[in-house]
């Protein structure tokens, strides 16, 4: 590996892959997806992709996971936010619906690339903090949790989302 190629992999920001990692610690069938998929430009307009983690065996294919920075030109003005947005693929879509199941979700459709997309709220992550007492500390000024979501119970309930998606656009 050439010294540019080790530093640029140093640098990149890896949450993906924490995301990926802990899709599979939920046992579930995820890994990295090959980048330059359509499904990545689903950003709904705010920030920019870190790639597709693909599952199998779930109404749930892709998981996009998303970030966006805002804020002043300083590093300490800077927020950095993270987004998973949930793809659910299906042919039969023709046109383009905006849901709200619950508060803090929402499903998109796209009609261009055949999928429904969940998203969930945005999070903070700090994959390097390695101390809980950081951790915590971390979490509670940034108002967000420190760990990549999905928890279990949300995964459950964005596939049965997904799969009502699919047994209403069947009917």
């Amino acid at each position: 590996m050439s010294f540019l190629r080790s530093v640029t992999e140093q640098l990149r920001d890896k949450t993906r892959d924490e995301v990926c990692e802990h899709l599979c610690a939920l046992e579930l069938d995820a890994r990295m997806a090959e980048r330059g998929r359509p499904e990545e430009h689903i950003t709904l307009g705010k920030g920019k992709t870190l790639g597709l983690i693909e599952i199998r065996d779930s109404p749930i294919r892709w998981v996009n996971v998303v970030k966006w920075k805002r804020g002043g030109g300083s590093p300490v003005e800077t927020e950095t936010r993270y987004r998973n947005i949930y793809l659910v693929p299906d042919a039969r879509l023709s046109s383009q619906h905006l849901m709200k199941p619950e508060e803090d979700i929402e499903v998109y459709s796209f009609p261009e690339q055949e999928c429904w997309a969940i998203v969930s709220n945005w999070y903070h992550f700090f994959p390097y903090a390695t101390s809980s007492k950081l951790l915590r500390l971390l979490s509670s000024m940034s108002g967000m949790p420190n760990e990549p979501p999905p928890s279990r119970g949300n995964w459950n309930n964005y596939e049965a989302i997904a799969s009502h998606l699919l047994e209403s656009s069947r009917k």
